[in-house]
């Protein structure tokens, strides 16, 4: 956002103009939520033997009616970038104090909620994940919110010196990865759910809505990795720049993956192996790594206006 933002101002867009544009695109995401990424999770029961589940752990906190809607990624990343587009004319440490005031109530919200209470549509949309009358809700709009406003700030320090921001990521990596340690050891009392015996259950980090502890161990990995591939000398860089026509149209290939993964499930009724499920998983990038490529320079063939511009 923060980049998009700079590239309209430098070619004389308002900022009424870009706020415009980034609702738009954040009402666009939800719609595509709704009408088609919906659509394309249930190839995964449609291709599945009677009997066969595709689904795992118990039922969704909540009650209610039955739900109806699934309320995903994109409708949390086109509630997050709406609520953003707001943000640009304040300062940086007003973004991040808000940032970290959201993500703190969200914290409190959810320890101090029973798992099994059932809460009001508007909670659970914006707030706390679950099942309240036709919504089903993994992505609530809050939680994501609150890492993307430390997004913001990051764009920015990026765009005052990059060679700078990059080594400050590796830092706090190091100290995200030394904070999610010490959370672990002290039982994990910032996860929404207690601590399980062995490494697996010390890595099993709640991602419904994201706990603290989640996100400092995404950071962790996220932050270094981005400090290496921004400060890599430039004979290191070609192996990974073969990743960026995805990463070019992260849209595109989100909700075209689903499909093409989806279809590929009929062929395995029963479900595979993992040694399986890899190797489909590489043949499937395999396939949309063409078509990724080619949109990607549909896309950029287009004027700035371009409808196009928003997938």
């Amino acid at each position: 956002m923060v980049f998009f933002a700079t590239s309209r101002e430098r070619a004389g867009w308002s900022d009424g103009k870009i706020t415009r544009f980034l609702m738009i695109r954040g009402i666009v995401l939800i719609l595509i939520q709704f009408f088609i990424e919906n659509r394309a999770w249930m190839l995964g029961y449609l291709s599945a033997l009677p009997g066969v589940s595709v689904t795992r752990g118990g039922p969704v906190p909540g009650g209610g009616s039955p739900a109806s809607t699934y309320y995903g990624v994109l409708f949390a990343l086109g509630g997050t970038l709406i609520l953003c587009s707001l943000l640009f004319r304040l300062r940086t440490i007003k973004i991040v104090a808000i940032g970290a005031a959201v993500a703190a109530l969200t914290q409190i919200a959810v320890l101090l909620s029973a798992p099994t209470t059932y809460r009001s549509m508007m909670t659970t949309l914006l707030l706390i994940p679950g099942h309240a009358n036709s919504a089903l809700v993994y992505f609530p709009i809050l939680p994501w919110f609150a890492i993307s406003c430390l997004g913001m700030a990051f764009g920015r320090n990026l765009q005052r010196n990059g060679r700078d921001a990059y080594r400050q990521a590796a830092y706090m990596g190091a100290c995200c990865l030394a904070f999610f340690v010490l959370l672990r050891l002290l039982a994990g009392w910032s996860d929404f759910h207690p601590v399980e015996p062995g490494w697996i259950g010390f890595l099993n980090v709640t991602k419904y809505p994201p706990s603290l502890e989640y996100v400092l161990a995404t950071f962790a990995v996220n932050l270094p990795l981005l400090a290496f591939f921004g400060l890599a000398p430039e004979k290191w860089s070609a192996p990974h720049r073969i990743l960026v026509p995805f990463g070019q149209c992260a849209l595109f290939f989100y909700v075209v993956h689903l499909y093409v993964y989806g279809l590929i499930g009929f062929a395995f009724p029963r479900g595979s192996s993992l040694a399986v499920m890899y190797s489909v998983w590489i043949a499937g990038l395999f396939l949309l790594y063409p078509l990724c490529l080619g949109y990607g320079r549909f896309k950029k063939s287009r004027p700035v206006e371009s409808i196009w511009r928003l997938f």
